[in-house]
């Protein structure tokens, strides 16, 4: 008899039915990567994501011995430097600094012309 459940319906069974003890309960402390910082040292950030994706996200990090945080981190980095090399980010990225710096440039103008035209305060 075949099942008509989804696959993450399944995952979803696994991941409620398994026993959580210390030895296959992920923490924080046991990330999987050698060069991980202290979680005192980390940002933290909510996302939404659809339940299947929670459920695969957590067997996952079950399965290597980690944790959703280790691996959502892990994939983030990897998306983050594979976005760096896209021609389209970096033109983006440029002409995101140009602008900036034309706006210092203005402000500084703005500035000067302000000192400029006051007097030197004497410096004691």
């Amino acid at each position: 008899m075949t099942s008509t459940r989804s696959p993450a319906a399944h995952v979803k069974e696994f991941i409620m039915n398994e026993k959580a003890t210390p030895a296959t309960e992920p923490t924080t402390a046991r990330i999987s990567r050698p060069d991980s910082t202290p979680f005192e040292d980390k940002a933290l950030l909510t996302a939404h994501i659809r339940p299947v994706t929670k459920a695969s996200l957590v067997a996952l990090a079950k399965f290597k011995n980690s944790n959703t945080s280790a691996e959502v981190e892990l994939a983030l980095e990897a998306w983050v430097a594979q976005s760096k090399d896209d021609p389209s980010i970096k033109a983006r990225a440029q002409k995101m600094q140009a602008e900036h710096d034309r706006e210092m440039a203005e402000r500084q103008a703005a500035l000067d012309s302000l000192i400029g035209a006051a007097s030197t305060p004497t410096r004691r």
